[in-house]
This record gives C-alpha cells, structure tokens and sequence, in this order.
C-alpha cells in the first residue's frame, strides 16, 4: 500500500536535499546535549544485570581488540575520553 507516490524526479530532488537536512538536524540536535546526558553511571548507559559487568560484549563484539585503536584514533584521544568517564581497559 502507497501512502505518498512521487515521479522519479521529485524522488531523486527530495533524496538529494532532505538527507543532508536530516543529518545536519540530528548532528544540530547532538552537539547541544548536554554532557550529563552522556553519564557512563546512569541512565542509558548504566550496566544492566543480564550484561555480565560488561563481558558479554568483549565475547559477542571483541571490543577488546579493537576499543584501543578506536580511542586512539579519536580527534580528542583517549586520555579526554578516560576522564569524561569512559576508560579503554
């Protein structure tokens, strides 16, 4: 079931303009968070019980081997991102 039908040229003109203001919106939107928002200890981000302390990650996703290279990789480097809360260990 069509809810919208669009002729291929207005498809392709609304692909090309609405998704970089999709992405500039949603990349607006996160800059002006606030940081308290990005708290390791609470909320969405706190560890849940069925997560094992943080282990079934290491063992589905092998974040081990590749969390280092990304931290270091980051613009900020990893020591700003240790001390906002997130450690590469």
């Amino acid at each position: 079931m069509k809810v919208l039908s669009f002729s291929s040229t207005t498809t392709v003109v609304l692909n090309i303009v609405l998704w970089p203001v999709i992405h500039f919106a949603v990349g607006f939107i996160a800059s002006r968070l606030n940081r308290t928002s990005f708290d390791p200890a609470a909320g969405f981000y706190r560890i849940r019980r069925g997560e094992w302390d943080g282990r079934i990650y290491d063992r589905l996703f092998r974040i081990r081997k590749w969390k280092r290279i990304v931290l270091a990789s980051s613009s900020s480097g990893s020591t700003a991102l240790a001390s906002s809360g997130f450690s590469d260990a």
